[in-house]
């Protein structure tokens, strides 16, 4: 099978494909063309068998935490006894075990995956919106991955590509792709950074290009941090708040907590966007006397402030860079 060439941003998160048509980069369009993000996250049954990828999987996080693998670029191409799969083992829901030779595995059900291999079932999703869009099939491929990735994890993330029955062309550094992207290059000399903050992870890279060559001079980064903090920190805004109102513990009611959660990730979408959000939650309370409905006016100097101690700690890794 031969086609167009596809871009893969293989996001701890979220993914996105594009292609180029007669010299005009296209972004893939999913979800019947409404969106362009695919959520990296995967949902199995109770016998291990996978029922959902992308938005429909991330839906069944909350209801079905144990059973739905997201984030897992955190830990593609380490092992067992690294840092980062321990920091994993702490901070995710699903079930992480010790392989042969102090590999990863998942266990869901009756069957043990891979983390290439659920990052397999991303890249397949991608894929088919793309066959679906572009009309033709094509398995040539080239993946981004951050700079700080080692040859363990860039070699895991190119297995990830072959499971899911591609021609990985070429595996390219995300700060390199992006700074192609902005035409950084066509000049002589020139020295930049690519401040890089993701769902899930966060990259600062300095580059620089000398007769057109790119040269990586310094790469630093978080793979525990982006976005998805912010969220948290909206999370327990929102805890604190309903604590505060209505006299629980939010911890003691689950269904409480799952739909507050369920929330954050819309609020700080909407206070990006306005100056004030109100939001409404009806009978979130159970057995409350007052009905049950929480009601909260946040704002976007609120979020500014939640936000601002994740942010210093990218500036301070881009001091470190």
């Amino acid at each position: 099978m031969t086609g167009p060439v596809l871009g893969i941003d293989l996001g701890t998160t979220t993914t996105i494909a594009s292609v180029i048509r007669d010299g005009i980069p296209e972004v893939i369009p999913v979800e019947g063309g409404s969106r362009f993000l695919i959520p990296s996250v995967v949902h199995f049954g109770e016998n291990g068998e996978v029922l959902s990828v992308g938005t429909e999987a991330k839906k069944q996080k909350l209801p079905s935490p144990t059973r739905t693998v997201f984030s897992i670029k955190r830990i593609i191409g380490r092992t067992f006894s690294h840092p980062d799969t321990e920091v994993a083992l702490m901070r995710f829901p699903f079930p992480i075990v010790e392989g042969s030779n102090d590999s990863v595995l998942l266990t869901i059900g009756r069957k043990s995956y891979s983390p290439q291999e659920v990052s397999s079932f991303v890249l397949q999703k991608a894929i088919e919106y793309a066959h679906r869009h572009l009309g033709e099939p094509t398995d040539r491929v080239v993946i981004t991955v951050p700079a700080n990735f080692n040859e363990a994890q860039r070699r895991a993330t190119q297995n990830a590509g072959k499971l899911a029955g591609l021609d990985v062309l070429r595996i390219i550094n995300e700060p390199t792709a992006a700074a192609l992207a902005y035409g950084f290059g066509n000049t002589a000399n020139e020295r930049i950074a690519v401040y890089d903050l993701g769902g899930g992870t966060f990259d600062m890279t300095i580059l620089e290009t000398r007769n057109k060559v790119l040269d990586v001079l310094s790469t630093g980064g978080n793979s525990f941090l982006g976005g998805d903090d912010v969220d948290n920190a909206i999370l327990e805004y929102l805890v604190y708040d309903v604590e505060k109102k209505f006299g629980i513990r939010v911890m003691d009611h689950p269904s409480v907590l799952n739909t507050l959660a369920a929330q954050t990730e819309e609020l700080k979408i909407a206070l990006s966007r306005n100056d004030r959000v109100k939001t409404i939650l009806r009978r979130l309370i159970p057995g409350d006397s007052r009905g049950g409905d929480y009601s909260i006016d946040l704002t976007s100097d609120l979020l500014n402030q939640l936000a601002t101690p994740i942010v210093k700690k990218t500036f301070d890794i881009c001091d470190r860079t």
